[in-house]
């Protein structure tokens, strides 16, 4: 019996329905636990047979691993049980090229244009915001599958005039360079970029590029080169330095408490001085992130009350806090950085280099 299957995109539209299909995720335990699609139920395949019967006949059921293979022989004993039986094509892997996009609106009269890309699986967020003009815009932190850019600013005849990464990103691949290369767009990075290609100075340009008042502030601890960027007076792009309600992690590859202590300071002393009224707009969502729902974003004045570094009233605690509660570690963090540094797409496959959740925060 040949499995049916339903794509990513579909699985989508239908999640957003009144009537979703069960998600059935047929992977251990412990993988589960690590990252899966929210709602989703976790029946492992060699526990199947005997507990299928709780499983409801009259739904739809979607089986899930991680990418599309093993979850297939769970479909074809549901559906040889009288079950109406679904594979994710691509499972989890295919789920990571899932992407939604929404407007963000200002509390302040802005006069730009801010789309949040939100790519569910993953948990990255990046930016497409729209200059004064209408006709031109700018791209912030893209993820690798750059047609979910292009297409989207293609259908509403805009042009890309550039494209910024805040930082070398370490858990997924960056279309920067290639969207940039491909849109004959200026590529910018900030400028302490330790990276093997030429680019512009983000500090130096952007500001002729947008057309509206620009800060750039340098923002060091997730990484050395981290910069968040305020627009208008009225967005603030917080990179992976600081998120709804918690911050990025310190540790990848450096001096865990050093850098959390250089990261404390870069939230406390540089972001939280900004005016409240501003709308933080972070690279990450430290939760999984549900289909149809809003933007991920807050006012500043909100997140100073409540993120959870305000449980830290010292860099000294906060950096013993990180040290002694590490972070699961991404996966193929080293490799993907070195492909972000080099610029060159590797022929690696990329969906599976990124294969995993998100892990770009710390639990505080």
């Amino acid at each position: 019996m040949k499995n049916e299957t339903i794509s990513p995109a579909t699985l989508l539209q239908k999640l957003r329905g009144t009537n979703p299909p069960l998600l059935l995720d047929v992977r251990n335990n412990s993988d589960f636990q690590s990252w899966h699609i929210p709602g989703s139920e976790n029946m492992t395949a060699s526990d199947l047979e005997q507990k299928m019967s709780q499983l409801d006949k009259d739904r739809e059921i979607v089986t899930i691993c991680a990418r599309g293979v093993s979850s297939k022989g769970s479909a074809e004993l549901l559906s040889k049980n009288g079950y109406q039986t679904k594979v994710l094509e691509g499972g989890l892997k295919g789920w990571n090229t899932v992407y939604e996009i929404v407007e963000i609106k200002p509390v302040t009269l802005s006069y730009l244009e801010v789309f949040q890309v939100k790519r569910l699986g993953k948990g990255c967020l990046s930016y497409m915001v729209v200059l004064v003009d209408k006709k031109h815009a700018i791209v912030i932190d893209p993820s690798q599958h750059l047609i979910k850019y292009t297409d989207y600013l293609n259908e509403h005849n805009i042009k890309i005039v550039a494209v910024i990464d805040t930082h070398i990103h370490a858990d997924h691949i960056s279309a920067g360079r290639l969207l940039a290369e491909q849109e004959s767009a200026t590529y910018l990075l900030p400028k302490k970029s330790a990276v093997s290609f030429p680019f512009q100075s983000l500090e130096d340009s952007l500001r002729g590029i947008v057309g509206v008042e620009t800060q750039i502030i340098e923002t060091p601890g997730h990484t050395n080169e981290s910069v968040c960027i305020v627009l208008d007076k009225s967005f603030l792009f917080t990179s992976d330095t600081l998120f709804v309600e918690s911050v990025g992690r310190s540790d990848l590859g450096q001096e865990v408490a050093h850098n959390a202590k250089i990261l404390f300071h870069s939230v406390i002393d540089e972001i939280f001085k900004f005016d409240d009224k501003l709308v933080v707009l972070p690279a990450h969502n430290q939760k999984t992130m549900l289909p149809g729902e809003g933007a991920y974003s807050a006012m500043l004045g909100d997140i100073k009350k409540k993120n959870d570094i305000n449980k830290f009233n010292t860099d000294d605690e906060f950096a013993s806090f990180i040290k002694e509660h590490p972070s699961p570690t991404p996966p193929n963090y080293s490799k993907i950085k070195e492909i972000n540094k080099s610029g060159e797409r590797s022929d690696n496959d990329l969906d599976e280099l990124e294969l995993g959740g998100n892990r770009c925060s710390v639990s505080l």
